[in-house]
């Protein structure tokens, strides 16, 4: 016999499921495209690049600073000269680790010092290119691998309750 109570406890569980299983799988989803494109980066040709203007962005969110480099830069693939604006595949601010400072520390003394950077770019569409191609580990942990595991964790105990309650209806 099915109670008023059994009734409360799947309403619980789908929206316990929509309320935490959804926005996680979101919040890793997103950052998923940075793997692929740091993948198809691996047969992009490296050439020189001149900066024309870097800057490390801050934010402060609940506390928090986070920062983003900024940069511009241009360079000749056969012929034609491209403009560029990617630094790397990570897009938006951040916290992790000290890459941010670190890239903008490095755009900032090409500039002083009139040197060129080094630039990836696609072969195939030379308009696409990135300045930092390497992956960061640091990042797809915090973005990716993290919650992954809470959407594992979520899921599984998703799995037992639906199972308990559905044990209890048949009973």
């Amino acid at each position: 016999m099915i109670t008023s109570r059994d009734i409360v406890v799947v309403i619980s569980l789908l929206l316990l499921s929509s309320g935490l299983l959804l926005p996680t799988i979101s919040i890793g989803h997103i950052p998923g495209v940075y793997p692929l494109k740091w993948w198809n980066a691996r047969t992009w040709e490296s050439v020189p690049a001149t900066v024309s203007w870097a800057k490390l962005r801050e934010q402060e969110n609940d506390g928090r600073t986070t920062f983003r480099t900024e940069a511009r830069y241009s360079y000749q693939w056969g012929n034609q000269i491209y403009r560029g604006r990617n630094v790397s595949f990570s897009a938006g601010s951040d916290n992790v680790g000290s890459f941010q400072q670190d890239t903008y520390g490095l755009l900032k003394q090409h500039l002083k010092n009139n040197t060129s950077a080094t630039v990836w770019v696609n072969p195939r569409k030379p308009g696409e290119s990135v300045m930092f191609r390497n992956i960061r580990i640091n990042w797809l942990a915090r973005t990716i691998f993290i919650p992954l595991m809470l959407v594992i964790v979520v899921a599984t105990i998703l799995v037992f309750l639906f199972r308990y309650v559905f044990i209890r209806i048949k009973n």
